[in-house]
């Protein structure tokens, strides 16, 4: 099985960390100075402005004691405590923690999605669709569709509930002690799909059907226009977002997807309109 099961680290994000971390371990090496506590400065504030204090746990969890090492070292430079065992002891604790902190981010990076393969680009949009004779008066559901319009960024996870399920999914699904260490999906905060929100239906008509109509020249009025319609159901404490790849690949290929989170308990969670969760 391929490091990372297949998916590829967000790139901007990888080389992010281990430039700090390549930074911490120069701090860890040289003789503490302005400098030193400069570039230790430097790299706390970018990582938590960037990504918080849990999203990317494997780089900000170690930097905190690290950092509380390399103030002692600067606090203390006389020539007799830089000959000292205390200060021996806090230089290779400190490259432990960077090395620690180098490993887990090896193992456990930020990825993306993977881009689907398919004739069609994929527009993504996420309502709460009416019923009736329902325990609710809505079910929340994410539609995917062939677009013609340039995919983008998506968040992989809604925006406004991703903190609750990434936690919810680590509380339920893994198993004693992990589940106590909620923060470790946060990562997939920084993920996203490729797609684009609220983009124009692409509905081939039926000359282009039959491949013989240019399909840029969309005609959306045909009386015989018409997609198959997929509807997807996530497994038990699932969401429709946990499925975007397997969605989204059978839009890039041509189907109008109805992917729902049920209400019915089966779901992690489920995203109200009145934006309960």
């Amino acid at each position: 099985m391929p490091l990372w099961g297949g998916l590829k680290p967000i790139r901007r994000r990888f080389i992010l960390d281990l430039a700090t971390l390549a930074a911490f371990s120069y701090c860890v090496q040289v003789k503490p100075s302005n400098l030193h506590i400069l570039i230790l400065s430097l790299c706390t504030i970018i990582t938590f402005l960037t990504s918080g204090i849990t999203t990317r746990w494997t780089v900000s969890f170690p930097m905190i004691p690290l950092i509380l090492l390399q103030s002692l070292r600067y606090m203390s430079t006389s020539a007799s405590f830089a000959a000292s065992r205390t200060h021996m002891f806090l230089q290779v604790f400190s490259f432990v923690l960077v090395l620690k902190s180098f490993l887990l981010t090896i193992l456990f990076p930020a990825v993306k999605i993977n881009q689907v393969s398919g004739e069609y680009n994929v527009g993504v949009v996420d309502i709460h669709l009416p019923v009736k004779n329902f325990e609710h008066d809505h079910i929340t559901v994410r539609f995917l569709y062939p677009t013609l319009m340039k995919n983008s960024k998506v968040p992989y996870l809604d925006v406004e509930t991703r903190d609750k399920i990434c936690n919810l999914l680590m509380k339920h699904g893994a198993p004693a002690p992990l589940n106590k260490l909620v923060f470790l999906l946060n990562h997939w905060k920084l993920s996203t799909i490729n797609a684009r929100r609220n983009a124009t239906p692409y509905v081939p008509t039926a000359c282009t059907q039959n491949n013989t109509h240019d399909k840029k020249n969309n005609n959306t009025d045909d009386s015989t226009s018409k997609l198959p319609i997929v509807v997807y159901s996530h497994g038990l404490t699932g969401v429709a977002e946990i499925y975007s790849y397997q969605a989204m690949s059978l839009a890039a290929s041509g189907h109008f997807v109805m992917s729902i989170t049920h209400s019915d308990k089966s779901a992690i969670g489920v995203k109200r309109k009145d934006g309960s969760f």
